[in-house]
């Protein structure tokens, strides 16, 4: 966490199949940034299940072979794309962070996949847990485990369950968010749940909100992953202030923002997926992004005000 993470946006039809499938991008799972930030010529020669839709924004870092075309084309062209939410997301550690454990916040838990892939979540019911849809799209439940308990990954602390199914919500696109998938696992973990922000709890959204975001992802933009659970401390940001940061990429009523105007402070790569929460309430999930701790590009986050009895749902199923 850099102080934030920055994840990706997909379509319901083509987004995230674009992304995740290549094998070249599975292969380099582990490098891909939390914003893409290519030229946008550079994607005429991208084989089109690899490039970065300026619609969208992918789940995963692109790899360093790509960043490294995508740099010197800089060096070589003036036109550079803008990030959208589709358009490149980080998988990482939070920036401007400190260490935090999963004593203090046991609902906290890590999402591994195929590849090394790493995502965050929140216990939100026994054998539930919430994270961010374009960090499991096209998984298979046996490819999927989730972590809990174990404030350094670096050691074998905590509880480790299998996913019994995946659930994606059905409006989840790169055009409108809805970025929320449950996960359904095989055991019940001891971990004490958070509750979720409901549709009545617009308090919990208020401009200035001091609210924490929380992830084992990059720590800087270009960095690595942490292997210790970071926590950071952003506001809450008005509508008006993302919308003008994102511009039509930012949907008021399936997204929230957070971080400073200044920068420094971020989810990252990594951290997508994670919780951001206010009031002891889940309020958000790590979405995307415009690359990690950059001014006037704060994190954005799903929603999850709009999305609780879509949640509640799952959890009574």
């Amino acid at each position: 966490m850099f102080g934030g993470a920055i994840g990706a946006r997909t379509s319901p039809t083509s987004g995230p199949r674009e992304i995740r499938n290549p094998s070249a991008l599975r292969k380099h799972a582990g490098e891909f940034l939390r914003s893409c930030a290519f030229v946008q010529t550079l994607s005429e020669h991208i084989h089109p299940a690899e490039r970065c839709d300026p619609m969208k924004k992918p789940v995963l870092r692109a790899p360093r072979t790509l960043l490294v075309a995508a740099m010197t084309a800089v060096l070589t062209l003036t036109t550079v794309a803008l990030v959208s939410p589709a358009a490149g997301a980080a998988e990482g550690k939070i920036v401007g962070g400190s260490n935090a454990t999963t004593e203090d916040f046991p609902w906290a838990v890590n999402v591994k996949g195929q590849n090394d892939l790493q995502c965050g979540g929140t216990l939100v019911a026994p054998n539930k847990v919430v994270t961010a849809a374009r960090c499991v799209y096209g998984w298979e439940p046996q490819d999927a485990s989730v972590i809990a308990g174990r404030t350094d990954l670096n050691t074998d602390s905590g509880t480790i369950a299998g996913v019994r199914s995946i659930w994606i919500h059905p409006k989840f696109s790169r055009v409108d968010g809805y970025d929320v998938a449950v996960l359904s696992l095989n055991k019940n973990l001891d971990q004490r749940p958070l509750a979720l922000a409901e549709s009545w709890d617009d308090h919990l959204y208020t401009n200035g909100n001091q609210a924490i975001a929380l992830g084992w992802g990059h720590t800087e933009e270009y960095g690595e992953y942490s292997p210790v659970l970071q926590k950071v401390t952003v506001p809450l940001t008005s509508d008006s202030y993302c919308e003008n940061s994102y511009g039509p990429f930012y949907k008021a009523g399936t997204m929230i923002c957070a971080g400073y105007h200044e920068g420094g402070k971020d989810t990252c790569a990594g951290d997508t997926g994670g919780p951001l929460v206010f009031g002891d309430k889940l309020v958000g999930v790590t979405s995307w992004g415009r690359g990690c701790g950059r001014a006037d590009s704060p994190g954005v986050y799903a929603r999850i005000q709009t999305v609780s009895q879509d949640i509640r749902d799952q959890i009574n199923r």
